[in-house]
């Protein structure tokens, strides 16, 4: 027998399930991954053949069949259900104790609150099940995974990328990852945003054909006159003085 309880992830979305599968201390926590889909009828299907499976953390809307018949199809099933939406829906809510869903959470899903639902989950299953020993909360920190993935954000979304958006999709707080990230970087976020874009934007004026006005967008200026002073400031020459000593002066006339 394996010494973690399964669980199986349903979400119609690839990035969400990803997040969820790769961003969690899933075994600090005393859990595995067994499965992922994207709808309810996937999970039924995978339970005809698998009855180890001990909890399912689904999502309420979901084509096919949503978290709630999911919820209500499984009443009688050993599994637990955890269902989670982006809707403060008073319905959802009530479906969802109606068909004894474990737990009801609000995407997007913090860190900390995932972390504290399966710690409870744990304990609970473990005086179910006669087993002991569960994971202090404290004890259970976010994995090395998810500085790199905040990293790979910005890098790939410099132009209008936000601490809320990455916070949101590793799923912590802002100001939790604003902190994380600064003692794992040794540089706030901010900080790392425009290192990103001002190298990307010395990169773009290496290229005569590419105007001034057409770099600022790029990068993520909506006003040009805010890259100028921006650029400036780190690197204490104006774009223009920039290209014209990367390329000698020359700059299209189109």
């Amino acid at each position: 027998m394996s010494d973690y309880y399964k669980i199986i992830i349903a979400d119609d979305e690839p990035r969400i399930r990803e997040g969820l599968i790769n961003l969690f201390p899933w075994s600090s926590l005393g859990f595995e991954i067994a499965a992922d889909f994207s709808n309810g009828q996937e999970v039924l299907n995978y339970l005809k053949d698998h009855d180890d499976v001990d909890v399912i953390l689904t999502d309420i809307q979901m084509p096919v069949m949503d978290g709630i018949g999911l919820s209500a199809r499984l009443m009688e099933h050993h599994t637990k259900v955890i269902c989670f939406s982006s809707f403060q829906n008073f319905d959802y809510a009530q479906s969802a104790i109606r068909n004894h869903v474990y737990d009801y959470l609000i995407k997007p899903i913090k860190y900390e609150d995932l972390v504290s639902c399966f710690e409870r989950l744990k304990k609970d299953l473990d005086a179910e099940r006669g087993n002991s020993g569960a994971p202090s909360l404290s004890s259970v920190s976010a994995p090395d995974s998810v500085i790199p993935a905040v990293v790979s954000y910005i890098e790939s979304n410099y132009q209008d990328c936000t601490l809320e958006e990455a916070a949101s999709m590793v799923f912590l707080t802002p100001s939790y990852l604003s902190s994380l990230f600064h003692k794992k970087q040794g540089i706030t976020f901010s900080d790392y945003l425009q290192q990103v874009r001002m190298a990307r934007a010395c990169e773009l004026l290496r290229d005569p054909e590419i105007r001034q006005y057409q770099i600022a967008a790029l990068v993520g200026y909506d006003n040009p006159k805010n890259f100028t002073r921006a650029f400036k400031a780190y690197y204490q020459m104006t774009p223009q003085a920039y290209r014209q000593q990367m390329t000698g002066g020359k700059e299209s006339e189109k």
